[in-house]
C-alpha cells in the first residue's frame, strides 16, 4: 500500500514537472518563439542591407528537411555566424567584434529602446561564451550571442513597444523559464 501511494505521488509530481513543461518544443514547425507579436521591435532598427545579408545566410544554411535536431542546431549556428561575418560583426579570428555590434544599434530613432539595446549587448558580451560548444563546426558564438541579445531585449522591452495581453505575459514567463529556447525578436524581412 505504501508503494502504491509513493508511486502515485511520484507520478503526479512527474506529470506536473514535465507534462506542462513549456520548454519542451512542440514540433519542428514550432521551435522558435516568435517574440515580435509582443515586443513590437521596429524593422528599421537593423539596416536593410544587414537584414538582407542575414536572410541570405539563413536561406543558404537551412536545409531542415530530414535532418536530426542536432544537425538543425548546426544550421542555426552556421547561419548566425555567416550573418555576423557578412555584416562585419566578426573580427579576422571569427570572434565577435563588440564595437561593430554596438555600432549596428547606435541609432534607433526610439529613445527608450536605445538603452535597452546597449544594455542587452553589454550583458550578452559578458555571458555568451559559456554557451558556445567548442566541438561544433561554427563556434564564433554568433548564435549564442544573438539568442542572448533577443532574450534580454525582449525581457526589457520598453512599455512603448510592449503589447499587454495574457499571451504576451505567458511568452515572457516562458522566455524566463526556458532561457535556451530558440527565439526570434523581429519578423522576417519583406520581399
Amino acid at each position: 500500500m505504501e508503494w502504491v501511494l509513493l508511486l502515485s505521488v511520484v507520478s503526479v509530481l512527474w506529470g506536473r514537472l514535465y507534462a506542462d513543461d513549456a520548454c519542451i518544443r512542440p514540433g519542428p514547425r514550432h521551435k522558435l518563439l516568435l517574440l515580435w507579436e509582443c515586443c513590437t521591435f521596429p524593422r528599421d532598427v537593423i539596416p536593410d542591407g544587414a537584414v538582407y545579408k542575414i536572410k541570405k545566410c539563413f536561406t543558404n544554411h537551412h536545409q531542415h528537411e530530414g535532418l536530426e535536431l542536432e544537425d538543425q542546431k548546426d544550421d542555426h549556428l552556421c547561419s548566425a555566424e555567416c550573418g555576423f561575418a557578412q555584416n562585419n560583426l566578426l573580427d579576422s579570428n571569427k570572434e565577435l567584434n563588440r564595437s561593430a555590434i554596438l555600432g549596428l544599434f547606435s541609432t534607433t530613432g526610439i529613445s527608450d529602446l536605445q538603452p535597452v539595446l546597449l544594455s542587452s549587448v553589454n550583458r550578452c558580451f559578458s555571458s555568451y561564451t559559456r554557451d558556445v560548444d567548442p566541438s561544433k563546426k561554427c563556434k564564433s558564438g554568433s548564435w549564442e550571442f544573438l539568442q542572448c541579445f533577443m532574450r534580454e531585449t525582449f525581457l526589457k522591452c520598453p512599455a512603448s513597444l510592449w503589447v499587454t495581453n495574457s499571451y504576451c505575459d505567458n511568452m515572457k514567463v516562458r522566455v524566463i523559464r526556458c532561457p535556451s529556447q530558440p527565439m526570434v525578436l523581429m519578423p522576417p524581412p519583406r520581399e
